[in-house]
């Protein structure tokens, strides 16, 4: 019982590093590839004012879809972990056996953290 709880843990802890780590270097590489395409651009073309001021705009608007995206990512992952731990406590607690009343109390706990999370 108590390796199945691990093994969760272990798989939601990883799923969280590579996703944060995917992200974190999707948005270096797409900086990156948008700055060479600049250059690329203002070294060929005629119209370097519309250029330049296309890519800057590509350039937040990027930035800013980027970032939502890590802040909607961490916001899942700190719900997905809460939700873990929270049924990994009630596991232990089902299993060592703490008896009725604090069972109860484990329930409404969580009963109250959901209830938390999904107003926010």
């Amino acid at each position: 019982m108590y390796e199945a709880v691990i093994e969760v843990a272990v798989v939601v802890v990883v799923v969280v590093v590579v996703v944060v780590v995917v992200i974190v270097l999707l948005h270096v590489v797409i900086i990156k590839a948008v700055l060479i395409i600049v250059v690329i651009l203002v070294n060929e073309v005629v119209v370097k004012e519309v250029i330049i001021v296309a890519v800057v705009v590509v350039v937040v608007v990027v930035v800013v879809v980027v970032r939502v995206v890590v802040v909607v990512v961490v916001v899942v992952v700190v719900v997905v972990v809460k939700v873990v731990v929270v049924v990994v406590v009630v596991v232990v607690i089902i299993v060592v056996g703490g008896g009725g009343f604090v069972v109860v109390v484990v329930v409404v706990v969580v009963f109250i953290q959901l209830a938390l999370m999904v107003s926010h």
